[in-house]
């Protein structure tokens, strides 16, 4: 039996931009999905009124449904225009995680533009516990864990106490297309409270059926960049909103980061 033949240059360049393509893609599903989330919930909102006011014009039952009102997503989705990176102001982000060295610091969430008014130190693992940083991810993980997946090469990063012991690190840098194993299925049956994707540093194959089991499953997903630890601060924000949103808002914005 033949070895087969080694990728050509060309094979390898199709590869990298196929590969980075992806990984754009990521990037932009993690900033536009709760965009769009709060567009849907601003939909749901109006279409909530139009239901009410012609039920009450014609005698009819109405029960107003789960969701928020138009005044809240409203406020909602114009934070979250305004945290923009071609609109909001540069300021630096508190941190959840000690910085890596030489790694860009991440901008503020747009979703958590209000952090940026609190006392730094309310962020800092090391003065607060767990709760009083990510109080909705806290109330999960006596029940659930929390995933992150990436092609680590075996580097994991110091999460908090409380945290770590609740963690599930999947690396698909070993184990092939399977190296995700059960996880779809154990989103599905609800025993995950979220995931952190580290989108630049995963295969397609990888996370094509995890994500596709958690939008189905309405658990939040956040992405990570390259896993770093700044990325992965930012991602357990977008996570932290999309449980604070409840299950038809985080199922809405197809997230995250």
């Amino acid at each position: 039996m033949t070895d087969p033949d080694p990728p050509s240059a060309l094979d390898v360049l199709e590869s990298e931009v196929k590969r980075s393509l992806r990984a754009r893609a990521l990037e932009l599903e993690r900033r536009l999905g709760p965009l769009e989330g709060a567009v849907l919930a601003y939909r749901r909102a109006l279409e909530a009124e139009v239901a009410r006011d012609y039920a009450a014009a014609h005698s009819l039952r109405f029960e107003r449904p789960a969701g928020k009102t138009r005044l809240s997503a409203a406020t909602a989705l114009h934070e979250l225009v305004m945290g923009l990176p071609e609109l909001a102001p540069h300021a630096a982000e508190p941190e959840l995680l000690p910085a890596d060295p030489g790694e860009p610091a991440d901008r503020l969430d747009p979703a958590r533009l209000d952090r940026a008014r609190l006392d730094p130190a309310r962020l800092d693992p090391a003065r607060k516990a767990i709760a009083d940083v990510l109080p909705h991810i806290a109330a999960e993980l006596a029940e659930r864990t929390l995933v992150i997946l990436g092609s680590l090469g075996g580097r994991k990063r110091e999460l908090p106490e409380a945290l770590a012991a609740r963690t599930e690190w999947i690396d698909t840098s070993q184990g092939g297309a399977h190296a995700v194993g059960n996880l779809p299925a154990r989103v599905r049956q609800g025993r995950v409270l979220g995931i952190v994707i580290c989108e630049q540093a995963i295969s397609h194959k990888h996370t094509e059926p995890v994500v596709a089991a958690a939008r189905g499953a309405g658990v939040p997903v956040g992405f990570a960049g390259k896993g770093g630890n700044a990325g992965i601060a930012r991602a357990l924000r977008a996570i932290e909103q999309q449980l604070g949103d409840g299950p038809d808002e985080a199922a809405g914005s197809g997230s995250s980061d």
